[in-house]
């Protein structure tokens, strides 16, 4: 067993809506500028978030999900990517104690914290209260023997309420310490919500700019000192090191990348590079076709239907695109790149290598992990072998395939998923680290196709 000792934090709310991306953003900007050597995770399967960290510091955030992956791999994916900074600030999701169902902390954010032993900081947006903060401290205290609360931000309040406030809380919490507030905010430094959660950060102009001042607000009143002592204090933990040994293929992995398709796990790239594939990335929005030499393709998730006519427009890349996949070249596609697939988008052509119609239902479809059970043998999963997934989409598509079963963990299943020796497409999200040898498989025929295609 080995031992990690690095500095970390958690940054949690005690409900969504309560500031903590705005928080966490500011404290990541806050710390770079006094030139921290920072990381940044996100706890749970949301792929908006990180995108924010990666604007701000400029390195990949990556997802750390009980669901997704035992304790261990959660353990060693954090190690990897931390041991050689001087802090890393891990993002919650939801309310603190909110994971997998209502009467369970389960892959909750407290989960995270408990895995790795991180000290951790509770926003709570104080808007209209004083003494009944308190009350809500006292309860997220108490509900777990160790919480890992050891701070307190207040979101969307005065200073001279803050004060107030404060020597209340530290008075009544002496083990909990007050680092700072946030006042209400300027309008154009609020990060807006849609219907997926958050705008992607590439669809707010001048983002960084608008972190610059947001950072100006923050730096005089959150007490960033604070945050990264507090860091400092987390207890080590104990790990077994991995010892997977990836087989390496040495072939092109297009991926989709631009405002359409832009949710995607930072693991699964990550694992992909692992087993040797280059990444190409490309945009079905602008490129005329397809990456050359590409021996697979990745199609994550996005807002193909805020981009349907561009991309409907784009017919060299439609084109490329269908005439590859009839060439049986390997392919993943998910959510919204599953829809793009698709013969249209609310009655806008696309691809049309499925013939799925994909029309907004105004509300959330099949939403929530899934254990995605294959019924035939197919580009990555063997007949009952699984992989690990989550959905969260208000589209829904006229067929959506019907080669696995998409299990929740209270039982309710659906049929779907277009799997066969080549393509593996559907609404889910795939986390690739749940079953890597899914994976091999996929580049096993990404080679495949490369050795057998004249080109």
């Amino acid at each position: 067993m080995s031992t990690f000792n690095g500095n970390r934090i958690v940054i949690s709310g005690t409900n969504s809506g309560s500031g903590k991306t705005t928080v966490t953003c500011a404290i990541l900007k806050c710390l770079q500028k006094k030139g921290h050597n920072i990381t940044a995770y996100k706890c749970g399967p949301d792929y908006i978030d990180p995108m924010f960290h990666r604007n701000i510091t400029n390195i990949p955030t990556l997802n750390l999900d009980n669901f997704f992956c035992d304790e261990n791999t959660i353990k060693n994916i954090f190690v990897t990517n931390s041991k050689n900074t001087d802090i890393s600030v891990i993002e919650g999701v939801m309310g603190y104690y909110d994971g997998l169902s209502f009467d369970s902390s389960d892959c909750s954010t407290y989960r995270i914290a408990d895995i790795l032993n991180a000290n951790t900081v509770l926003v709570i947006n104080a808007r209209g209260m004083a003494y009944s903060v308190n009350a809500v401290i006292c309860g997220f205290l108490s509900l777990k023997e160790n919480s890992h609360i050891k701070g307190i931000i207040l979101n969307n309040i005065t200073e001279k309420s803050y004060e107030q406030i404060k020597l209340s809380v530290e008075k009544t919490f002496p083990k909990c310490k007050c680092l700072g507030y946030l006042p209400p905010l300027p309008k154009e430094l609020i990060i807006e919500s849609r219907h997926l959660g958050l705008v992607t950060a590439s669809e707010i102009t001048e983002l960084n700019q608008k972190m610059d001042k947001l950072c100006e607000i923050a730096r005089t009143t959150l007490d960033i000192d604070g945050i990264y002592s507090l860091s400092k204090d987390s207890d080590s933990f104990l790990y077994e090191e991995n010892t997977t040994s990836y087989e390496k293929f040495d072939v092109n992995v297009a991926v989709a990348r631009d405002n359409a398709f832009c949710f995607y796990y930072e693991e699964n790239i990550q694992v992909l590079k692992n087993f040797g594939a280059n990444i190409k990335y490309f945009s079905p929005l602008s490129d005329k076709t397809l990456p050359n030499d590409t021996d697979a393709i990745y199609i994550g998730g996005g807002y193909p239907e805020l981009y349907k006519e561009k991309l409907s427009q784009n017919k060299t890349m439609l084109e490329s695109i269908k005439s590859a996949l009839l060439h049986k070249i390997p392919c993943i596609a998910e959510c919204g790149g599953f829809m793009y697939l698709n013969k249209e988008i609310e009655s806008v052509p696309l691809v049309a290598f499925f013939g799925g119609a994909c029309e907004n239902n105004k509300r959330l479809l099949n939403f929530g992990y899934k254990n995605i059970v294959s019924l035939n043998d197919n580009l990555l999963l063997n007949t009952g072998e699984s992989i690990k997934g989550h959905e969260f989409h208000y589209y829904g598509c006229s067929d959506v395939g019907n080669n696995c079963i998409c299990r929740k963990n209270s039982g309710l299943e659906n049929r779907a998923i277009f799997a066969n020796e080549h393509i593996f497409a559907g609404f889910p999200h795939l986390y690739f680290a749940s079953n890597t040898n899914a994976i091999r498989k996929f580049m096993h025929k990404a080679k495949e196709y490369k050795d057998g295609v004249k080109r």
